[in-house]
């Protein structure tokens, strides 16, 4: 549950610095554990992708943020579904604790 503070509501908060990077660190964990149970390297994914190595290696490692289309085409690369590099819900540590302001 997303906490928010009384000048923030659901409908116009925008995520912060920390929860994006937070996103990009759980979407790049996922695509890595995908990449490595099925034993294709790094390589193999740019080229299917048609994405250079050091920019997957930087999703991988939450440095960099995919666009939509650069995610569709991992996700195809990998043979899974788009929604299945995205964490559920309960993986997702951010906003776990509210602070009072």
């Amino acid at each position: 549950m997303r906490c928010y503070s009384m000048h923030t509501s659901p409908f116009s908060a925008k995520p912060d610095a920390a929860e994006q990077n937070e996103t990009d660190r759980l979407v790049g964990e996922g695509i890595r554990g995908l990449r490595k149970a099925r034993g294709l390297s790094l390589k193999d994914i740019a080229q299917s992708a048609d994405l250079s190595a050091g920019f997957l290696s930087q999703i991988e490692r939450g440095l960099s943020s995919a666009s939509v289309r650069a995610l569709a085409r991992i996700a195809d690369s990998l043979g899974v579904m788009i929604s299945d590099i995205f964490p559920r819900s309960e993986e997702r540590r951010v906003g776990k604790e509210c602070r009072s302001r």
